[in-house]
């Protein structure tokens, strides 16, 4: 089924709760922004430069990239 992309941070808090994301500590939910290249916004490029990761894609037709970050509370960033 293809889903269109939520248009603001409240359909996306909404759809993630639909879905069971859990919730903070265990989840942390970050407001829309871009995810790759110069426009990045911080949080992403520290995780890739951290780990190497390639840019997350789109994974509708199930060969997208997904990337899915760990973050540990002595500050290690896992990517799985």
């Amino acid at each position: 089924m293809f889903m269109k992309e939520r248009a603001t941070d409240a359909e996306v808090a909404e759809f993630a709760k639909s879905v069971n994301f859990p919730e903070a500590p265990k989840g942390i939910l970050m407001s829309k922004g871009m995810v790759n290249g110069d426009s990045a916004r911080p949080a992403w490029k520290l995780l890739k430069e951290a780990t190497g990761a390639p840019d997350p894609n789109w994974n509708f037709a199930g060969n997208g990239i997904c990337v899915t970050y760990h973050l540990s509370k002595i500050t290690q960033i896992c990517l799985r």
